[in-house]
């Protein structure tokens, strides 16, 4: 079994893994393989130079090294490898722009519903049958009100983008509407006053 596992963890072996990891942060996004793999070069240097004398050792100088080499150069390198940069949207998320959705609960601009008195950034629109967290974009000088239509103008994961369709209800004005004096009953009716 020592023989098995002296022969698993040998210079070669890690040479091979940490060229394989490299090659396979091409294909694979996320800028995190590539250091796993410098991290098995590295293990599999110092295990060739004898400074890792046990399997141990040279798992945890493998782990250790590549945690460091993430938190140190992931944001400086991620450019170098092209599965970062091709961002191809899912067909269904393509589909879903400038789908309209009625508005379950008021939709408030993103990062700014302080503003209006409300803690949740977040309300909702009915998409494909189902309740989905909304916002719409921070520039908005009004929320977007349950009961208007709204169009998907984004998707950010399971967040959709919303901006409101020119003619949906509460569109033209978003203060409360004044009751006219010709809606008022007359003094001299009978009944009861509705807005009592």
């Amino acid at each position: 079994m020592q023989e098995l596992a002296r022969y698993l963890f040998s210079p070669p072996v890690w040479l091979v893994l940490g060229i394989l990891l490299i090659a396979l942060e091409v294909v694979v996004p996320g800028a995190v393989i590539v250091f796993f793999g410098v991290g098995a070069l590295i293990s599999g240097l110092l295990t060739w130079l004898e400074l890792l004398p046990g399997v141990g050792a040279q798992l945890w100088c493998w782990l250790g090294s590549s945690m460091v080499l993430v938190l140190l150069f992931r944001r400086k390198i991620a450019g170098w490898f092209p599965a970062l940069e091709r961002y191809e949207p899912h067909p269904e998320m393509i589909e879903s722009i400038g789908t309209e959705v009625p508005v379950l609960e008021d939709v408030y601009p993103a990062g700014r519903a302080a503003e209006f008195g409300v803690e949740e950034n977040c309300g909702r629109v009915r998409f494909q049958g189902a309740a989905w967290k909304a916002s719409a974009p921070e520039s908005r000088t009004r929320p977007i009100y349950a009961g208007e239509t709204a169009k998907i103008i984004d998707r950010k994961n399971l967040l959709l983008i919303v901006e409101t369709v020119e003619g949906s209800a509460g569109n033209a004005d978003s203060s409360p509407s004044v009751r006219s004096a010709s809606s008022e009953p007359s003094s001299g009716s009978a009944g009861v006053n509705p807005y009592d």
